[in-house]
């Protein structure tokens, strides 16, 4: 079977991509699998991902790039819908609502089209319109399911919760004796890392012995960084910079199963 996932760019640091190169990798084990990425900006993504799954683009947008359609909006609808219309896979799982509704317009019939969502459409009436023509929607969590229900209506396709797939290896619980908490993610506003370190202060407070540490990069790193300076936290906040494994190498760590699909195959 061929199983096809197409996002907006396999080569950024988000948690979406984080999972679906891992699911991509899983499937591979099983199955011909691809990953479709729109634009394509770096040499290798920022994340592992398993040498079986085959890497292609529709964009390319690396430094010094040369395009023959013009740059913009327009020559990514015309790329995507040459992709989706000539597409030859059993299975296509597509990520960000623009990306689903062109798959529900133009894929192939025959084949499963699965929209995998993360957030809400910021434009719903396309969503509505056209989502009924999908096979199913998945998210990651049971409050996402329920809000995608209520959007879709009785006429939507079904909606699934399948976790977030985590490469397999080790992860042991923590021991509580390093006395520091860890986050990571996108410096962006969305993320509320403000309100964490405000709510660090009070910690760092009481227990100065305690220690955050922020991972990853982003537009709000500067006002994060002047707000750990105005709260005095600067010995007790630290930015990490970007990392592709949060939990840190295992020499143990070998198999891309991830923890979910190992849990439904034992």
């Amino acid at each position: 079977m061929k199983v096809s996932l197409v996002l907006p760019s396999a080569y950024v640091m988000r948690g979406d991509v984080r999972s679906i190169l891992n699911l991509a990798s899983d499937l591979a084990e099983r199955h011909e699998v691809e990953v479709i990425s729109v634009r394509r900006q770096k040499e290798k993504p920022f994340f592992p991902v398993s040498g079986q799954v085959a890497m292609r683009s529709l964009i390319e947008a690396r430094p010094g790039s040369r395009q023959l359609l013009p740059r913009g909006q327009m020559r990514t609808e015309v790329a995507l819908w040459r992709l989706l219309r000539t597409l030859k896979s059993d299975v296509l799982i597509t990520t960000r609502p623009g990306i689903s509704v062109q798959a529900a317009r133009s894929a192939p019939r025959e084949c499963v089209k699965i929209a995998w969502e993360w957030g809400r459409p910021a434009v719903p009436a396309p969503v509505k319109r056209f989502y009924p023509r999908l096979d199913a929607v998945v998210t990651s969590t049971e409050a996402a399911r329920d809000d995608w229900r209520r959007l879709l209506e009785t006429a939507g396709p079904p909606v699934h919760v399948v976790p977030d797939a985590l490469p397999g290896g080790l992860w042991p619980r923590s021991r509580m004796d390093n006395r520091i908490v860890a986050t990571g993610g996108r410096l962006v506003a969305a993320r509320a890392y403000d309100r964490l370190i405000r709510a660090f202060a009070i910690v760092a407070d009481k227990r100065p012995d305690w220690r955050l540490r922020l991972y990853g990069s982003g537009p709000e790193e500067r006002r994060l960084r002047d707000l750990v300076r105005d709260l005095n936290l600067h010995n007790h906040v630290y930015f990490m910079g970007t990392t592709p494994d949060l939990a840190g190498s295992s020499p143990r760590r070998r198999s891309w199963r991830p923890r979910h699909a190992r849990r439904r195959s034992a």
